[in-house]
């Protein structure tokens, strides 16, 4: 496979599918990360700047045994965290896309 001056390889444009790295526009770069958990016939991006995310302890972590059973020896680990965005206009929407784009089709 033929391979760029980064050493990266890359495919003919048939062969490429979901293959976007970076998105660069008038406001600056934009690292793409593609999500699986993303509903794929949805019509829509969401943008995120992890740099304005954080994810705060709600309960520090604590382990504590539980019941033995035999020789086994079982433990409880219990930690409370949330997602918190730092600030509101570090995240975006782009509607009403056209489903090739979303989906492959």
């Amino acid at each position: 496979m033929p391979t760029d001056a980064s050493g990266s390889t890359w495919r003919a444009p048939s062969e490429c599918f979901f293959n976007i790295r970076l998105y660069v526009s008038q406001y600056g770069q934009l690292d793409v990360v593609l999500d699986r958990s993303m509903v794929q016939t949805s019509s829509a991006i969401l943008l995120m700047d992890f740099e304005y995310s954080a994810t705060p302890v709600l309960r520090a972590t604590a382990d504590s045994p539980l019941a033995k059973t035999g020789d086994a020896e079982s433990r409880q680990v219990i930690r409370e965290s949330t997602y918190a965005l730092l600030n509101s206009k570090a995240c975006a929407i782009v509607d009403a896309v056209p489903a090739g784009l979303t989906t492959g089709a």
